[in-house]
């Protein structure tokens, strides 16, 4: 290892470093903010929200695998999802836009993709979905405002 010295006179330092390989044991990658259980990947929404988004539909474009296309339709790693809900509930019947553009994204907790979904219960075991579906997640004190 070698220390250089900085002093006030010099502005410019040209250092050279050679490259050295190093043996570890583990890596562990974690991302922050998202978390998977089953066939659901949730999304912590302030992991993704920057100050300038004003709409949910700003922070759902940064999420990994999802896609907001002009028309407004959502799309998952390509594929269009088929149902979008608010604490579970399908409140909008296919039109979320209107939540995906006026629900301000600190109202939001969490995003849950739900992948393979299948929107009708007793279907569900017999058969198969290969569309997701999103859920949107308030934070408590949004609950009573929507």
């Amino acid at each position: 290892m070698v220390t250089v010295e900085l002093n006030k006179e010099q502005q410019i330092y040209d250092v050279y470093m050679v490259e050295k390989a190093t043996t570890i044991k583990e890596v562990i990658v974690k991302a922050p903010g998202i978390h998977e259980k089953g066939d659901t990947i949730t999304y912590v929404t302030s992991s993704f929200a920057g100050v300038e988004d004003k709409s949910l539909a700003d922070v759902l474009k940064k999420m990994p695998g999802i896609e907001i296309e002009e028309s407004g339709k959502i799309k998952y790693n390509g594929v269009e999802i088929n149902k979008f809900y608010i604490e579970g509930k399908d409140l909008l019947g296919g039109r979320y836009g209107l939540a995906t553009n006026n629900v301000h994204h600190q109202d939001v907790g969490s995003v849950e993709v739900m992948e393979n979904h299948q929107p009708i219960k007793a279907l569900e075991d017999i058969s198969f979905s290969q569309n997701p579906a999103i859920n949107i997640r308030l934070k408590e004190d949004a609950k009573a405002r929507w």
